[in-house]
């Protein structure tokens, strides 16, 4: 049995950076569990932190049993100069340079004289935290800065997807897109017109809005339905939102191919009929300054997605168990349609149905069952007590 982390993310600073640990925490509780909230479903990504070892050298970054690992380093003037510091950020570098790409050192700059650390670093497209004049311009405060670009480039490098080098932090097209799915028949589309305004002033973000990012000639059906599969789907919930066919059709494409999907709460009077599949995703209320926090979600959302995938594999690998299909999300009705369409093409009469911690009630697991009884639900944490043969039950 062998099992490889999908990810861990490092955090090192100097143990002089009076504010290390207040960053290094807050980066633990994005990233990892929030101590504060600890029923809550979170990142659940293994978090560590580098500043104190002997003789004041933290210790070593080990890669062996992990496929991707994000280095995230605080850098201020205690780490520049300090010189047995600076040999310790010479092996940070090498981890990078002899990781193929699978590692990589997201630098934080807390000082303008971040640029005399390392070549390797100043060469790099740093989170120039120390810069009241950006983060006045992008009207966000320090913290907020740092949680976006993070999310954003952690995502990327889980995804494999190269980062694009600026001279800042803006104007970079990145590859992570978010598809702005709204209704045109209410206010939310001046709503999803200034999010969207905001996504391309403040962030590296794409977005993907209908009539604007279909060419000339191409067919609207067919671009709509891939820019939702390459997307995660943002849906401004309004009054009318379930009312209209394409909303509905956008919600179940993103839904039936199992990409991020989050729900912005837009209603103002209400509903006649809540559109069913808008469920089990999370959600956020449209506030009039909240599109940070709208930002963030669909990040995490991203991340959490493909973070979970790749754990939800490893698992099973480490448990030498026959998973059938292994998910992402908890499970719900819509995906029975899948499961039960990969069984026909399989040829199976039991699956067994591998998905993220913490387990479903009992009460929705007999729901799914009342649907389809030769599915078995299981999550990490309930694996060491599973008696099962793979084959059956």
């Amino acid at each position: 049995m062998h099992f490889e982390q999908p990810l861990e993310i490092y955090v090192a600073w100097h143990p002089s950076f009076e504010e290390g640990m207040d960053h290094a925490k807050r980066l633990f509780s994005i990233f990892c569990r929030d101590y504060k909230k600890p029923f809550d479903t979170t990142l659940s990504i293994p978090t560590y932190f580098r500043y104190l070892g002997e003789d004041n050298i933290p210790a070593p970054i080990e890669t062996g049993n992990v496929s991707k690992c994000a280095i995230v380093l605080l850098i201020d003037d205690n780490i520049i100069i300090d010189k047995k510091f600076r040999t310790y950020v010479d092996r940070l570098v090498q981890v990078e340079k002899d990781s193929s790409g699978n590692h990589r050192i997201f630098p934080i700059a807390f000082t303008k004289s971040f640029n005399n650390l390392h070549e390797f670093i100043s060469s790099k497209n740093v989170i120039r935290a120390y810069d009241d004049r950006l983060l006045s311009t992008l009207a966000c405060s320090q913290d907020d800065l740092i949680k976006s670009a993070l999310l954003h480039e952690v995502s990327r490098l889980m995804l494999q997807l190269e980062a694009v080098q600026a001279e800042s932090l803006l104007g970079a097209p990145p590859p992570i897109r978010l598809f702005l799915s709204h209704s045109k028949h209410d206010s939310t589309q001046n709503s999803a017109m200034e999010f969207k305004r905001f996504i391309h002033d403040r962030t590296q973000l794409k977005t993907f809005f209908d009539v604007h990012d279909i060419g000339y000639g191409y067919d609207f059906a067919d671009e709509i339905k891939k820019g939702i599969r390459e997307s995660v789907l943002v849906v401004f919930q309004s009054d009318s939102y379930a009312s209209r066919e394409w909303c509905r059709i956008e919600a179940i494409t993103a839904k039936a191919h199992n990409c991020p999907v989050i729900v912005v709460n837009a209603l103002e009077k209400g509903e006649k009929r809540s559109f069913p599949y808008l469920g089990n995703v999370p959600t956020i209320r449209l506030g009039g300054s909240n599109f940070h926090e709208i930002v963030d979600m669909a990040l995490e959302k991203v991340l959490y997605n493909v973070y979970q995938k790749a754990l939800m594999t490893q698992m099973a690998n480490l448990y030498n168990l026959d998973v059938n299909y292994t998910m992402a999300n908890f499970p719900e009705l819509f995906d029975i349609i899948n499961i039960q369409n990969q069984m026909k093409e399989g040829k199976r009469d039991f699956s067994i149905v591998l998905y993220p911690d913490p387990p479903l009630g009992s009460e929705e697991l007999k729901l799914l069952n009342d649907m389809n009884d030769n599915l078995f639900f299981i999550t990490p944490n309930q694996l060491p007590t599973l008696e099962i043969i793979s084959n059956g039950r």
